[in-house]
C-alpha cells in the first residue's frame, strides 16, 4: 500500500469542507451528549483531585482513577457512535442527511468494544513498559556506584528520557497499527476487528503514522489553544507547575473545576471534527488499499489454469469396494436362473402331452 500523506490530508480536509452539513448532522447530538458526561466527570475527578488525598503531588487517587476511566469509557463510546454515520458519508455518498442523528446498533457497538479494547491494550502495554523500565532503573543506578554518575554524567533522566521515548513509540506503534482503519472496518466489512484493522495497514506504517499525526496534532493545537483562551494566564501557570520538579498539579485540577463546562465544550468539537476529517481520509486511505490489492489478487487467478482434468478419485469405503461384486454376483446369478427355467418347462410339457391320449 501506498498512501500520499500530505495529498490524503488535503482531501480529507476537503471532504470535511464538502460535507460539512451532512457531517454536523450526523455527529452533533453525539457531542452535545458526550460533552454534558464529560462536563459531569471532569467535574468530579477535579473535586475529587482537591478534596482526596493522593500517594504523592504528580499522581491520582483512587476515585480520580475511577472517573478517569469513566471518561475513557464514554469518550470510546462517543467516538465509536460519530465515527460510524461518518465514515457511511465517506463511503456511500448522496444519500439523505439528516439534521440530527444518534444510534447505538450492531455496528457502533462492536466498534465501541474494540475501541475500548485498543485503549485497555494501549494503556496496558505503556504501563508495563514503565513499571519494567522504573524496576530497571532502580536496581542499575546503585549497580553504577557514584550516585548514578557516569563519567559527569548524570544517568538517571537520560534512562529515564530513554524510557519515556520507548513507551510513547509502544503505544505510537498500537495506535497506528490497529487504530486508524478500525473503524473503517465497521463499514466495509462488520463488525470492527482489530486483527483486520492490523492487516490493512501492514506496510506503511511510516505513512499512516504520519498521516495520523498530520490529522490529529492541529486540531490537538487548536484545541489547547482555545481551553487556553478559555481559562486565561492561569493555565500557563497551571501547565509551569506541572512540569516542574515536584510535579504538582494542584493548580491544573483548580483550573479544571472552574472550568469543567467550556473545557467539555471544546473536547466534544475537537471529537467531532476530528472524526470527519479521520472519515475523508480513511475512505482515500481503504481505496488505495484495494487498488494495491487487486493487481496481486488478479495475477493469482492467472496463474491458476482455466480448465484442469479431475484427479482421480480412490473409494475407501468398504461398502464401495463390494459394490462390483456384489453386482457381478448378481448377473451370474440371473444367466443361470434362466437355463434352468426353460429345462423345466421342456420337461413338463412332455408330461402333458403324454397324458392327454390317456
Amino acid at each position: 500500500m501506498r498512501v500520499s500523506v500530505g495529498d490524503t490530508i488535503l482531501r480529507a480536509w476537503g471532504f470535511a469542507g464538502r460535507k460539512v452539513l451532512p457531517l454536523v448532522g450526523a455527529g452533533w447530538l453525539t457531542a452535545a451528549f458526550y460533552a454534558a458526561a464529560l462536563a459531569y466527570f471532569l467535574d468530579h475527578l477535579s473535586a475529587a483531585m482537591l478534596v482526596f488525598p493522593r500517594p504523592d503531588p504528580g499522581s491520582f487517587n483512587n476515585f480520580a482513577l475511577f472517573y478517569m476511566f469513566c471518561i475513557v469509557l464514554v469518550t470510546a463510546l462517543a467516538n465509536a457512535v460519530m465515527a460510524v454515520p461518518m465514515l457511511r458519508e465517506a463511503f456511500a455518498p448522496g444519500g439523505e442527511w439528516k439534521t440530527a442523528y444518534f444510534s447505538v446498533a450492531f455496528r457502533e457497538w462492536a466498534l465501541f468494544s474494540n475501541t475500548l479494547l485498543l485503549y485497555l491494550l494501549i494503556i496496558g502495554i505503556v504501563s508495563a513498559i514503565a513499571f519494567a523500565g522504573s524496576v530497571g532503573i532502580a536496581v542499575s543506578l546503585p549497580m553504577i556506584g557514584n550516585g548514578g554518575i557516569w563519567q559527569g554524567i548524570s544517568l538517571a533522566p537520560v534512562m529515564a528520557g530513554v524510557l519515556t521515548i520507548v513507551a510513547i513509540a509502544a503505544g505510537l506503534f498500537l495506535a497506528t497499527r490497529f487504530g486508524f482503519f478500525l473503524a473503517t472496518t465497521a463499514i466495509v466489512d462488520a463488525p470492527a476487528r482489530l486483527l483486520h484493522a492490523w492487516s490493512l495497514s501492514r506496510g506503511s506504517f511510516w505513512r499512516i503514522l504520519g498521516l495520523g499525526l498530520g490529522l490529529i496534532v492541529p486540531i490537538l493545537v487548536v484545541a489547547v489553544g482555545a481551553i487556553w483562551a478559555l481559562c486565561g494566564a492561569s493555565f500557563g501557570d497551571a501547565m509551569g507547575a506541572l512540569l516542574s520538579a515536584p510535579h504538582d498539579n494542584t493548580a491544573l485540577f483548580q483550573i479544571i473545576h472552574d472550568h469543567a463546562g467550556g473545557i467539555a465544550v471544546v473536547c466534544a468539537i475537537a471529537l467531532l471534527v476530528l472524526n470527519a476529517i479521520f472519515a475523508g481520509a480513511s475512505e482515500i486511505a481503504y481505496a488505495r488499499v484495494e487498488r494495491s490489492e487487486a493487481p496481486a489478487n488478479e495475477f493469482v487467478g492467472m496463474a491458476e489454469p482455466a480448465y484442469a482434468m479431475a484427479a482421480p478419485v480412490r473409494r475407501s469405503d468398504d461398502k464401495d469396494r463390494l459394490e462390483p461384486k456384489f453386482a457381478g454376483a448378481e448377473a451370474l446369478a440371473r444367466r443361470a436362473e434362466m437355463p434352468a427355467a426353460s429345462a423345466e418347462t421342456a420337461v413338463a410339457a412332455p408330461m402333458i402331452d403324454d397324458a392327454q391320449p390317456a
